[in-house]
């Protein structure tokens, strides 16, 4: 369903961020990025299938490490520029971090 709806929020996350004026979406590049998202998650669920409850826990504590590694990549990736990370209000930091956290 969020792969369906993708071209429906970005066109209204951009309208609401740039208005009347045009903007250029490489959307080859988009549904790309979408068709290996979705093949990733297919491919998971996929194994998640065949594996015993003992290699899943693992493999799900693995792919946890995976995401705070990635965070914290982006974190340091998006640190520097015109905001920096520790320059944001607490709303932007409630946003970011309630997702995880609620589960």
């Amino acid at each position: 369903m969020a792969a369906a709806l993708l071209p429906f929020n970005l066109y209204f996350y951009s309208r609401l961020a740039y208005g009347e004026r045009t903007v250029a979406l490489d959307w080859a590049y988009i549904m790309t990025s979408v068709a290996v998202v979705l093949a990733a998650i297919t491919a998971g669920l996929a194994l998640s299938a065949k594996c015993t409850p003992a290699v899943r826990k693992k493999v799900f504590r693995i792919a946890n490490v995976a995401g705070v590694g990635l965070i914290a990549i982006s974190w340091a990736a998006a640190s520097g520029g015109k905001h920096p990370i520790w320059d944001r209000t607490w709303k932007f930091y409630f946003a970011v971090g309630f997702p995880p956290v609620a589960g």
